[in-house]
């Protein structure tokens, strides 16, 4: 590789470059064949994706439930203003999410059409996986493999005539194809599907929520042992009737958030080992944090770096885990009030999948294109005004 620059050393300058945002080594891979060469090595790439970024950068992804507007977009946060701004992520009309996962900066997005894409928002690259006829996914899990840039899909199906869970598959990459499988045990696969689930690593998990007020259960399915396991929740932990419980990820690993209907937030980590660690446990109404009504209490959506948001009525909430401040967003756009935030950091990670369509130019039949250009030529994609506010 010749030299990138005449007056700093490599070593220098690749570490300014790990540094900045996706969207702008997208820009710099055109300086010259030295720099694209050094921008597209999978080194820089996996490197690039461990390095923190700046605070300024998108940090999230918000996909509302309903809204006529574009249905997926980025989030970053303004403590200083109290602000949630939001950016719209170009799209295809015929990608219209019903659901939405993230896993290393790769989304898999399940269409309102029942079918399956996987997407790379920051570079455009895009597929379509096959479709599973005569099944609805009613939840779905997702993984991708920053190592061997390779992803699956995990699909809980449901009977379309009969409305009836009980079949699963999973979509391997490595292969190009679903296969189904029946070897989890009947309880265990009603306790898996009685709610959507959230990926972590390669383990998508979920709780049972039938046993209150007995003691609550994390079911985790490894994606790569294609395995379930069944792990106690904290010993301290006892659910209430009303509790707002959600499984989420902090710090890399599973974990319990809890608010109950006195306001109290709590939060268990998974350690190794299995073991449960309390990271928060904290008492909003001391923070100033009062009901408006008697069902209205947050509810914990996501965690991002060391902030805890929770959907409040038509607000968000930002609770600060090392600086246990509360902050109160700004109220969110009418129409903006439910839906999905998934944590979010763009990525320059590419998938290689072999769809039996090979092209030239392509890797494995993936297309690799711009999700604005994607927008048919008749629709007009909405843009945000950057000071927009949830």
């Amino acid at each position: 590789m010749g030299s990138l620059s005449d007056d700093l050393p490599n070593e220098l300058v690749e570490e300014i470059l790990m540094k900045l945002p996706a969207s702008s080594i997208l820009s710099f891979k055109r300086v010259s064949k030295s720099w694209y060469n050094l921008l597209s090595s999978p080194r820089f790439i996996h490197l690039h994706s461990l390095t923190p970024q700046s605070p300024s950068q998108p940090f999230a992804l918000f996909h509302p439930s309903s809204h006529k507007k574009p249905p997926v977009f980025t989030i970053s946060l303004k403590h200083h203003e109290n602000v949630m701004q939001l950016c719209e992520v170009p799209h295809s009309s015929s990608w219209m999410p019903r659901s939405i996962k993230c896993s290393n900066g790769i989304l898999c997005i399940l269409t309102n059409r029942g079918a399956f894409c996987i997407v790379n928002p920051a570079t455009g690259q895009s597929i379509r996986l096959p479709r599973i006829h005569g099944l609805r996914v009613e939840y779905f899990g997702f993984y991708f493999s920053p190592r061997t840039c390779k992803f699956k899909v995990l699909a809980v199906l449901a009977v379309l005539s009969k409305r009836i869970i009980g079949d699963y598959a999973v979509f391997d990459s490595s292969i190009g194809k679903w296969e189904f499988f029946d070897n989890i045990e009947p309880i265990k696969a009603l306790i898996f599907s009685s709610l959507d689930l959230k990926t972590i690593g390669h383990t998508c998990y979920n709780y049972n929520n039938f046993n209150i007020p007995y003691d609550m259960n994390l079911i985790g399915f490894d994606m790569v042992k294609e395995e379930v396991e069944i792990i106690p929740a904290p010993p301290k932990f006892q659910r209430e009737g009303d509790d707002h419980v959600a499984v989420l990820e902090w710090d890399g690993c599973a974990s319990i958030a809890v608010v109950s209907c006195s306001l109290e937030l709590r939060l268990w980590a998974l350690r190794k080992e299995k073991k449960w660690e309390m990271v928060v446990d904290a008492d909003l109404r001391e923070l100033g944090l009062k009901n408006e009504s008697e069902n209205c209490y947050p509810f914990p959506k996501v965690v991002v770096g060391m902030d805890i948001l929770m959907a409040y009525g038509d607000k968000m909430l930002s609770y600060g885990i090392e600086s246990g401040r509360l902050n109160g967003l700004l109220p969110r756009e009418k129409g903006l009030s439910k839906g999905d935030i998934l944590s979010y950091k763009p990525t320059l990670f590419a998938w290689e999948y072999d769809d039996g369509k090979k092209g030239k130019g392509s890797k494995g039949g993936t297309k690799k294109r711009s999700l604005a250009q994607s927008c048919p030529s008749g629709k007009r994609r909405i843009h945000l005004p950057s000071h927009g506010s949830l």
